[in-house]
């Protein structure tokens, strides 16, 4: 379960795009009659395979974030919301839905960045805001993980 923390940014190095190191790749979509938005995730090994369709913004996705260890994946859109998806389970095509959403920007998010050796989330909006945020882990016992 994913949630936003309030604590530091813990042991952060600079700002920094991370790649998926060619496990997936990520592509940004729109649908069209609803002018909803979402992201779609492709395995290369089998090029032209789609295993995951997110789908839950409401409006354009303006760009996408995979954490370091790979462990989820930040949308950041034009309806103001960044949602966070859990890259676990992704391989046995179950349809992902956002495990947690933040929407405290105050405007449609239009670029994010991960931090280097944290869980932590820079995101830019039209309003002239950065915000820096959190994303923690728990298990189902309350423990981070």
């Amino acid at each position: 379960q994913a949630h936003f923390g309030t604590g530091g940014l813990g042991g952060g190095g600079g700002v920094g795009a991370n790649s998926t190191r060619g496990r997936t790749s990520t592509a940004g979509s729109s649908s069209g009659s609803s002018g909803g938005g979402g992201g779609q995730m492709w395995k290369p090994a089998t090029p032209g395979v789609l295993i995951a369709s997110m789908e839950e913004h409401e409006g354009p996705v303006h760009a996408l974030c995979v954490s370091q260890d790979q462990r989820f994946i930040v949308s950041c859109g034009a309806d103001g919301t960044a949602r966070i998806w859990e890259t676990r389970g992704l391989d046995r095509h179950v349809v992902p839905r956002s495990a947690a959403v933040y929407a405290r920007q105050g405007g449609p998010i239009t670029c994010g960045a991960m931090l280097d050796n944290s869980h932590s989330v820079a995101t830019g909006s039209t309003n002239g805001t950065v915000h820096v945020w959190r994303v923690d882990f728990q298990s189902s016992g309350g423990g981070d993980h």
